[in-house]
């Protein structure tokens, strides 16, 4: 008698829903490898520092554009201040993995520009 085969999926049920921002605790169902709770408030004041930051880079970079190196480092700040900004709209939709995927590449390329 033939037996079906079984399955070697794991199955997910959804025994916790995610907060307001999207964060479920670390080993339930739909957890995406936040260890721990993003805040918001500091978020936003590093996307701002970072933001001054690029802001004198691309002065310094307007004000003697012969200097590859000014160049290059304005457009390593672009990077980084876009993934900071996308780290900052991650602690508000901290299950949208495409945002946080984003943010992740733009941090992590901007030391290799």
């Amino acid at each position: 008698m033939p037996t079906s085969p079984v399955s070697s999926i794991p199955q997910c049920t959804t025994t916790i829903k995610p907060d307001s921002n999207g964060w479920v605790p670390p080993g339930t169902c739909g957890y995406h490898g936040k260890m721990y709770y993003p805040s918001f408030v500091a978020a936003v004041v590093f996307s701002v520092l970072v933001g001054v930051v690029l802001l004198g880079h691309l002065v310094q970079a307007a004000r003697y554009p012969k200097s590859g190196l000014r160049q290059l480092v304005a457009s390593a700040s672009t990077l980084l201040f876009a993934g900071y900004i996308a780290r900052t709209i991650v602690t508000r939709h901290q299950q949208n993995i495409y945002i946080a995927a984003f943010s992740d590449t733009m941090v992590l390329t901007c030391p290799t520009c």
